[in-house]
């Protein structure tokens, strides 16, 4: 396959793929594809800015979580047709970004989600020893049980980075699962909570005090990664989040 073609295919589900919403196979791929093509990985980022911005044009919205639990399923089992359907243009694509734009506009904006994470992020995940290991026996303690298969959810090593936590972390209030890596000198986190205050702000600081948050909402969960400002690990990041993204999915079902 010649790298026009093989860029066609991974724009057909790149909407998709910003959504969280591709099997574990088609992700990887997607994410192996964006390591090595610059033109979709700045592809990528003008659908971002663009699905920010539709979010932005909407007024309020009724709850249209039952409709987007439909199209997901619909997704799961017809991913063929899916596919099919991306190939005539992007109304397939529009119409869950209308879905999505509908669920986040019903709420009110969570103006402290990317400034808390990075502040737990310094105060809890900073603070671990040197030569600390992962213990299942420990995690198993401190994860609260709807959260204990999170640890199955993602991977154990991405990149230079090995989990070495995972925890539930009470933060300004916040209900967080906190999985935390260390990897290249450096520590990383990744958070889970239930998105009790509001939808994610569209814009936010960063970095802040020398990290960056991404985060991305599930409707019911947000879920965040946080890193060094001055050496983020892209593809580590872009893996975490999506696989801890299809993890926040199955706690709402």
């Amino acid at each position: 396959m010649n790298h026009n073609a093989d860029c066609r295919r991974i724009r057909e589900v790149m909407d998709s793929y910003d959504s969280g919403e591709l099997a574990v196979e088609s992700n990887h791929d997607v994410l192996a594809h964006l390591e090595r093509c610059e033109m979709c990985r700045t592809e990528l980022q003008r659908r971002q800015r663009m699905r920010a911005l539709l979010i932005e044009s909407f007024g309020p919205a009724p709850d249209a979580a039952p409709l987007s639990a439909r199209i997901g399923r619909a997704i799961d089992v017809e991913q063929r047709r899916w596919w099919r359907l991306a190939r005539y243009g992007g109304l397939a694509a529009a119409l869950v970004l209308m879905v999505s734009a509908a669920v986040w506009l019903s709420r009110p904006v969570d103006a402290a989600a990317f400034d808390d994470s990075v502040d737990n992020h310094i105060a809890c995940a900073l603070r671990y020893p040197p030569g600390i290991h992962y213990d299942a026996e420990r995690v198993s303690r401190t994860l609260r049980a709807d959260y204990q298969k999170i640890v199955d959810a993602v991977a154990h090593r991405v990149g230079g980075y090995q989990l070495i936590d995972a925890h539930m972390c009470p933060y300004q209030g916040r209900d967080y699962a906190h999985l935390v890596y260390r990897g290249e000198g450096r520590e990383l986190s990744v958070f889970v909570e239930p998105a009790t205050r509001g939808r994610l702000p569209l814009t936010h600081e960063a970095p802040r005090k020398g990290f960056e948050a991404e985060g991305r909402s599930s409707g019911d969960h947000q879920v965040f990664v946080v890193t060094d400002h001055a050496a983020r690990p892209d593809r580590v990041v872009r893996e975490l989040l999506h696989s801890t993204l299809a993890f926040a999915r199955t706690l709402s079902r």
